[in-house]
């Protein structure tokens, strides 16, 4: 029967409980988290040796699935499959873990974007900010900005873009991060020129120029001068664009669409040979800025039928490519988007009680089973322990028995003691009170005795053994407590605890005169009272 629940305990815990994640693996993620930022390749390779397998507890998983899409994310991989974000995400919206519960929106919202599902990218991105911004987290709160302002670039709603992408540059602006505070203005500059402001576009495009020059950042440099080219493009000043094109192309930073804007760039401005020569090396055929291109190169060429068949063309994808995006089912409104941020807290509010109720569940189960298994232990202990007891009580009874023999033989030796010093007490004020003649014979007679207790020699070491041993360590105790007395202290009150009288201790210590035994005694209280109180009461009760 024991075997069996022993059995079940042990199902129960392995189907619940299914174990730790080994220490090795926890300090492989421990490790991909802290090089993450600065250098998310090492982050990539460290998670990708991991066997996920191994992974056994719920947070090791769930950090597993952040970092490893984080990583993907920061190397460019572009991640578009959310198994591994959505389970960590399900993970830290249970848990009081704020930091990692933003960067699991913001990475979720991420992966989401990459796969065109703009409805759900930004209501993570949303929920991401929100989150980050409650708690002070300016870096993690401009990230998720960013986020949603992608998402409405995408589905061309330029007055929303601009509107966080203003929500991105001031909470980068609050958090003070670099490089990211000065390609939020290029991500500034790109709403203004998408929403139609070209002239705002226009001056932020050259300050981040200068910014990057004077900070010597070739990234934001190339970047300033394509958005540079764009914003002039937008604002009909193709030859200023041309300028900004032909940086890109003298430093190999140019690629097919800013060579079909060259084409355009060329037309307006009369040089069709240059405009013709460059449309015939373009690759990007079938594409939207190609057929633009090959429509104002035909139109300087005079060929008007022509260029309005690419015209045509055109117009067609950039149909299509709206409707494709418009049609994508993004949430627009701020009800639209609190009603899905409520139908996610009911989910988790529904997760929460599932959860609940199977806790409930096993752990009914578990003090079932420990119940029983626990009585079942108990019956068989108790007839042991009534043994055990009753042994206890023999043993019990017979260290009394040995305590009353030990205590018998201390009564003993403390009567000797007493009536060994009381007569010695006795002699040595009969030697004080009898004549001269007496005092002699009495004194040759007890000399060896005295000389025997004298201070220096080995009986006063086996007295203090003795009064030790009657009255609980005291002399080990005094002289501890007084280490600097002299001899003679300490034998007075050795003989004091004897019950000697002071004419006695006046014999044994060899003082002409009792009153030198009275001056001692005094200069003894008067230290002992220097002690603590339960000690001062201690020794003083002896003289």
């Amino acid at each position: 029967m024991k075997q069996i629940y022993i059995s079940l305990i042990a199902l129960i815990v392995l189907t619940f409980f299914p174990g730790c994640t080994p220490p090795e693996v926890k300090d492989r993620l421990a490790v991909a988290d802290a090089v993450m930022q600065a250098s998310p390749d090492s982050a990539l390779s460290i998670l990708q040796e991991i066997d996920a397998g191994r992974l056994r507890e719920d947070c090791d998983k769930a950090l597993y699935g952040l970092l490893y899409t984080q990583a993907l994310e920061k190397n460019y991989m572009n991640p578009d499959n959310d198994s591994l974000i959505s389970k960590s995400l399900d993970y830290y919206r249970l848990r009081d873990d704020v930091e990692r519960l933003v960067k699991a929106y913001y990475y979720h919202g991420a992966v989401k974007f990459n796969s065109g599902n703009y409805s759900m990218s930004v209501i993570s991105f949303m929920k991401a900010m929100e989150l980050a911004e409650e708690s002070g987290d300016y870096f993690w709160a401009g990230m998720s900005a960013r986020g949603v302002s992608d998402v409405y670039t995408e589905t061309f709603y330029s007055k929303e873009e601009v509107a966080y992408a203003e929500k991105e540059y001031e909470y980068f602006r609050k958090s003070g991060v670099q490089p990211y505070l000065n390609f939020s203005l290029l991500d500034l500059e790109r709403a203004y020129h998408n929403s139609g402001n070209y002239q705002r576009a226009c001056e932020i495009v050259d300050s981040v120029a200068d910014i990057a020059l004077a900070a010597r950042d070739s990234i934001l440099y190339k970047n300033s001068q394509k958005s540079a080219a764009t914003a002039y493009f937008g604002s009909d000043k193709p030859q200023q664009a041309l300028k900004h094109y032909r940086i890109l192309c003298e430093n190999g930073w140019s690629d097919y669409r800013d060579s079909a804007f060259m084409v355009v760039a060329y037309s307006q401005i009369g040089n069709v040979g240059m405009a013709r020569e460059m449309l015939n090396q373009l690759s990007c055929v079938d594409s939207i800025i190609y057929y633009y291109a090959a429509y104002n190169v035909l139109k300087a060429e005079g060929e008007i039928e022509k260029a309005l068949d690419n015209l045509e063309k055109e117009k067609y994808l950039l149909n299509r490519n709206f409707r494709d995006n418009k049609d994508n089912g993004l949430i627009m409104s701020v009800t639209d988007y609190y009603t899905l941020t409520n139908s996610n807290a009911e989910k988790d509010l529904e997760l929460s009680n599932r959860l609940f109720y199977m806790s409930l569940i096993v752990g009914m189960m578990l003090v079932l089973m420990i119940s029983s298994g626990a009585y079942l232990i108990y019956s068989r202990q108790k007839k042991k322990i009534e043994e055990k007891v009753s042994f206890a009580v023999q043993l019990q009874e017979m260290l009394d028995q040995r305590d009353g023999d030990s205590i018998a033989k201390i009564t003993i030796l403390k009567d000797l003691m007493d009536s060994k010093f009381t007569l010695l007490d006795k002699l040595c004020g009969l030697i004080n009170e009898s004549s001269d003649n007496a005092k002699r014979g009495l004194t040759e007679r007890l000399s060896s005795l005295i000389s025997e207790l004298s201070i220096s020699g080995d009986k006063i070491s086996e007295l203090e053994k003795q009064v030790d041993l009657i009255h609980d360590n005291l002399m080990t105790d005094f002289r501890n407590d007084l280490p600097d007395l002299k001899d003679a202290d300490y034998c007075l009150f050795l003989f004091s605890v004897l019950n000697l009288s002071s004419v006695a201790i006046t014999l044994l210590l060899k003082e002409s005169k009792v009153n030198a035994i009275y001056d001692r005694r005094r200069r003894l209280k008067d230290k002992l009272k220097r002690l603590d109180d339960d000690k001062k009461e201690r020794y003083l009760s002896f003289l």
